[in-house]
């Protein structure tokens, strides 16, 4: 099979120069890279093989590069890299042989390895269940859901589901567990433990805490909704039980209260 690897990025040049030096250092048989840039002022990237450079500033968010970037690929297998993450092995070929060992398995999650990571906060353990636990991947060989940091999909998926561009926009919290909802429904989802991908969060294009949290709100109300998790007593009694979380925390950082509505 053919692997084509996305990477969506913004304003970010040392970043991703760092991401495709550890790409072509560990996959160097790697046949397409495409890199969808959004930034103020297009990249200036190196000569490297199989390299793509979309510099598409219109575009509306994360999920829109991602389906530009599906747009414009070639490969059976899609793999999508977030711009301040870095291939520790090959990826590229660990994460073929997995769908190779796999063949119902229509998503398949790199092992990402993170120096800065923290476990969720005692918040999130105490007031995310049900749909609004966002955390938990779930076993090994069926996973809940994919981090859009280091996974791959094969193409025939892309033909039913894309990326959310219209409901989420800008930095789309949530987009990944969102589409993994929605592949679910076309096989399973499987972690490659031997597919390494190091996270190196950036400063650059980061939130505020206000923004962090407005943002958290209405995309996880809105995906909510679209998902129709209202549908069970359960899931409502936890929508109520989030959002009182949610409400103590902007209260406790001095936030006032979340909005009623949605604030897009």
């Amino acid at each position: 099979m053919r692997l084509s690897l996305v990477i969506p990025t913004k304003n970010r040049p040392d970043e991703i120069l760092r991401a495709l030096e550890s790409v072509y250092e560990h996959s160097p048989q790697i046949e397409e890279v495409i890199v969808v840039d959004q930034s103020a002022q297009p990249y200036a990237l190196p000569e490297r093989p199989h390299l793509v450079h979309l510099y598409r500033p219109e575009l509306s968010g994360l999920t829109a590069a991602r389906n530009a970037g599906i747009d414009a690929s070639h490969g059976e297998i899609v793999l999508f890299l977030d711009d301040d993450c870095l291939f520790v092995n090959d990826v590229v070929a660990e994460t073929l042989a997995v769908f190779d060992a796999h063949p119902g398995a229509v998503g398949v999650q790199s092992r990402l390895a993170d120096r800065t990571y923290n476990p969720p906060p005692l918040s999130a353990r105490i007031f995310e269940h049900g749909f609004f636990d966002v955390n938990s991947p779930g076993p090994d060989d069926d996973l809940r859901r994919t981090s859009g940091a280091g996974c791959a999909f094969r193409r025939t998926l892309f033909a039913h589901e894309r990326f959310d561009d219209v409901g989420l926009r800008g930095y789309c919290y949530g987009e990944d567990y969102d589409f993994s909802l929605r592949a679910r429904k076309y096989g399973k989802l499987v972690f490659a433990a031997n597919a390494v991908v190091e996270h190196r969060p950036s400063a650059a294009n980061r939130f505020d805490r206000r923004g962090s949290f407005e943002t958290r709100w209405n995309n996880l109300n809105y995906l909510y909704a679209k998902h129709h998790a209202r549908a069970t007593l359960a899931d409502r009694m936890w929508h109520a039980w989030w959002r009182l979380g949610e409400t103590l925390q902007w209260l406790r950082f001095g936030l006032g209260l979340p909005p009623r509505g949605l604030s897009r």
